[in-house]
């Protein structure tokens, strides 16, 4: 198991470093394909996709059973996407003189591991993954983040830099939790964020590993930093 992961950063590595290749419109593109991986556009056109493929903005990327992707987005972030996982690339730009940058997914069921590029160096506020249940601020760093749309679980466990989650509490008051390297936060519906010592599994793809207790939670008017109202990115 260690050498499959030390096998997955090092692959993680190399795209959030190779110079990105666009086209116009174009968010990202697929580095590694493995099992039955489609996109549907935002017209709800089905398409297969292999290393090499592109993504756009309004696209939303699903993997079935055993099937798992690597994508590099254009500003040199890197997602991995697990099985059974369904994620949206809702809004995102990165150096369009006409549009503000920013990352913006919604992660429908599943898990995928993500490290963060220019953007979330450059504008940390203005990248995040959001699900039904929460929001989760991204830092400029790398997580495992998951969610399960029967139960409304959702998580992000911190591998380095650090992250927010925000949801509403059982007032309807967001509340927000900040996580560091090591930790694991938790939010389900109508409870406040929590730590966890294990990142739960979802569709059964998420390794379990023990996290770090503690960190700073706090009460918010909205937004995963606890300070803005707003979501960190």
């Amino acid at each position: 198991m260690k050498i499959i992961q030390a096998q997955l950063v090092a692959a993680l590595a190399v795209l959030t470093t190779v110079a990105p290749m666009t086209a116009m419109g174009d968010a990202g593109r697929f580095q590694f394909v493995f099992g039955s991986v489609e996109v549907v556009d935002k017209d709800g056109n089905v398409r297969a996709v292999k290393r090499g493929s592109r993504v756009e903005e309004g696209d939303t990327i699903r993997t079935a059973n055993r099937a798992s992707a690597q994508l590099k987005m254009v500003d040199g972030a890197a997602l991995a996407v697990r099985s059974q996982t369904e994620i949206r690339i809702d809004n995102y730009s990165f150096n369009d003189e006409e549009k503000e940058d920013k990352s913006f997914f919604s992660l429908v069921r599943g898990a995928l591991r993500s490290i963060t590029g220019l953007i979330g160096k450059s504008k940390r506020g203005n990248v995040r993954v959001s699900t039904t249940t929460a929001t989760i601020g991204i830092r400029g760093s790398d997580a495992d983040i998951g969610h399960n749309p029967i139960t409304g679980l959702s998580a992000v466990r911190t591998l380095s830099g650090g992250h927010s989650i925000t949801s509403p509490d059982a007032n309807g008051q967001p509340v927000t939790l900040h996580t560091n390297a090591g930790q694991i936060a938790v939010a389900s519906p109508g409870q406040s964020p929590a730590f966890a010592r294990i990142f739960p599994s979802f569709a059964g793809n998420a390794v379990p590993r023990t996290g770090d207790a503690g960190g700073d939670t706090d009460s918010s008017s909205g937004g995963g930093d606890g300070q803005s109202g707003q979501g960190d990115g």
